[in-house]
């Protein structure tokens, strides 16, 4: 290819690129983050170390979030506290060649998050609320336990619900 048209195809590739860039804007909250604090997950299930997964990804989402600001308890106008409450595993299927040694399951992982505030909790009238969240995992012989390697990723799916359920504009009526 000659390089004059190589120049040209790349100097139009770039001006596209950028007129994509105009239309952009940053998040911009409706007025000042409101201070929230994570205290400590609780554990009550049998899924191990879930606990410090879910609690990093929480604390990054809410940070990286314009609408609040991580602070400590101490400073709080608001906290969560979210409680991993039972996780639900069913076989979905079977090695017929092993004894029935399980090939995959389905795990459903419930968890409570509470709103400790005077403002109102942002889902509504009740100050708890559930959620779930679910993966589909495949046994593999070369891993001794499969639920600890996919443990990172369905805590970070917990993580994005929650702070999906932390709607702005039901706090911002309360304040």
């Amino acid at each position: 290819m000659h390089p004059y048209i190589r120049f040209s195809l790349m100097l139009a590739v770039l001006v596209m690129g950028l007129n994509g860039c105009t239309n952009y804007s940053p998040l911009v909250p409706k007025q000042e983050p409101i201070q929230i604090a994570v205290l400590p997950v609780v554990n009550e299930s049998d899924i191990p170390q879930i606990i410090a997964p879910l609690s990093r990804n929480l604390r990054e989402k809410l940070a990286h979030s314009p609408n609040w600001e991580l602070v400590g308890q101490d400073q709080a106008e608001a906290k969560l506290h979210v409680t991993v409450l039972e996780l639900e595993k069913r076989t979905m299927a079977r090695d017929p060649r092993d004894t029935g040694r399980p090939l995959s399951f389905h795990e459903e992982v419930r968890v409570a998050v509470e709103w400790i505030s005077e403002l109102p909790a942002p889902w509504g009238a009740n100050k708890v609320i559930e959620m779930s969240s679910d993966q589909i995992l495949y046994a593999q012989p070369s891993l001794t336990d499969a639920r600890t390697s996919a443990t990172p990723g369905l805590a970070d799916r917990l993580a994005e619900k929650i702070l999906q359920r932390l709607d702005w504009d039901n706090i911002e009526a309360g304040k």
